[in-house]
């Protein structure tokens, strides 16, 4: 696991403290859960983990049932792949934070859209490593805010049709 540091959390949520009250959220590739558990703290209206690794999301699930916070957040236990591939409604806010340097990226927008998971004016909040580029051409975002902290890079991108 590779926790979003908290300087980089943080960023983030101040870029999106306008847009979380009441929104729908996805985070795949959940790992600590860190950005899930801000963002329903924050008011978002619900948010989805998504976790394969069993040991993960046993340990999500521990913490959703110690914070109480079961009729908020909802647990995949199961591949981000699997989950875009039977997922049933979109969302407002897509948190995108693979394993750096396995190549999810560009598979996982694909299926996003393919899916057409993400809502017209929906963000994602793209994070990277620094070394790889990354081509978004193929879907229509606008880059709303970007930032660098070490070897993460970090996109907020708008989704517009």
């Amino acid at each position: 696991m590779r926790p979003t540091p908290d300087r980089v959390r943080e960023t983030l949520f101040n870029w999106l403290h306008t847009s979380l009250h009441s929104s729908r959220c996805l985070d795949l590739f959940a790992g600590s859960g860190g950005l899930s558990f801000e963002a329903a703290s924050r008011g978002a209206k619900s948010v989805v983990m998504v976790e394969k690794h069993r040991r993960a999301a046993q340990l999500l699930n521990d913490n959703i049932q110690v914070l109480q916070a079961s009729e908020t957040i909802q647990l995949h236990n199961v591949s981000a792949y699997d989950y875009l591939n039977s997922a049933k409604s979109a969302f407002d806010i897509i948190f995108l934070d693979p394993p750096f340097r396995q190549g999810h990226i560009e598979k996982t927008l694909s299926l996003i859209f393919q899916h057409k998971l993400l809502l017209d004016q929906g963000l994602i909040y793209l994070e990277y490593e620094a070394e790889i580029n990354i081509d978004l051409s193929p879907w229509n975002f606008k880059i709303l805010k970007q930032s660098q902290a070490g070897q993460s890079c970090a996109l907020l991108l708008r989704y517009e049709i």
